[in-house]
């Protein structure tokens, strides 16, 4: 993504209070994007990771971006009213959804809920048109001295499958767990990065650039996503100190609460 777009979209999203995690976010899926659109194949990436970060935002990259789906661009907004830090609303927030959901109040390894809230999602296609509405369910997890993890809940007929390989890949009960683990670098404006930086842009699935940021740092993004009983789930932390079978474990313990 050029230093310009980059540039647009941070300020976008500066004026409408996004949260630095919300942020790095949405900055690294629609790179995500370009990255596999280059050299002129288009594939769909799973723009519902987009979205889900939104709070009455129109995420829409340029026409070329979304060429080969029907899906052009997704809305996604904060249902008024709707935050909370009441966990036995679950149930009632379930209904409101039309979510099958499998959720944990407190993970073994000490993360416990702290708050949710419901989103609206719409994805039309270029013309404008309405092809999916539907309802997301996001929760946030926090734990004493850790950065909080998200759990995010769609219906499966509304997920973007995504098209990069995971970085490990398992089996639970005859549920897929997809877990990635991606890093992003970021940038301050007018610094360019190192030749081995760019080649690891181009050539790894799992590394992005972003500029604009206040100093050159790099942020880990850990995740793991699964599908079961007509709900899709992405489990997900920025910075998390947690290894990859500890994210998969908090994956299996959702599972095991179906």
């Amino acid at each position: 993504m050029s230093r310009e777009i980059q540039k647009s979209y941070k300020a976008s999203m500066n004026q409408l209070s996004f949260g630095t995690y919300e942020k790095e976010h949405m900055v690294r899926a629609i790179m995500h994007e370009e990255k596999e659109n280059e050299g002129g194949f288009h594939k769909m990436y799973n723009m519902r990771k987009v979205a889900a970060a939104t709070a009455a935002c129109v995420v829409l990259v340029g026409g070329s971006v979304f060429a080969a789906g029907k899906i052009a661009n997704i809305t996604g907004s904060n249902r008024m009213g709707t935050n909370t830090t009441d966990y036995s609303k679950v149930e009632s927030y379930e209904k409101r959804a039309d979510l099958n959901l499998a959720d944990v109040e407190k993970f073994t390894n000490g993360y416990q809920f702290s708050k949710m809230n419901l989103e609206d999602m719409k994805s039309e296609d270029k013309d404008g048109n309405v092809v999916k509405e539907y309802s997301a369910i996001k929760m946030t997890y926090e734990k004493k001295g850790q950065e909080e993890v998200t759990l995010t809940a769609i219906p499966s007929y509304a997920e973007e499958k995504e098209e990069k390989t995971a970085t490990k890949e398992i089996k639970k009960d005859g549920v897929v767990l997809s877990y990635n683990e991606d890093q992003m670098l970021y940038l301050p404006d007018g610094e360019k990065p190192t030749q081995k930086q760019a080649k690891r842009e181009k050539t790894e699935e799992h590394f992005y650039i972003s500029y604009g940021g206040d100093k050159e740092e790099i942020q880990t993004i850990k995740s793991v996503t699964f599908s079961m009983d007509g709900t899709s789930y992405e489990l997900e932390g920025v910075n998390v100190a947690l290894s990859a079978q500890e994210m998969i474990g908090m994956a299996e313990e959702i599972i095991e609460n179906r």
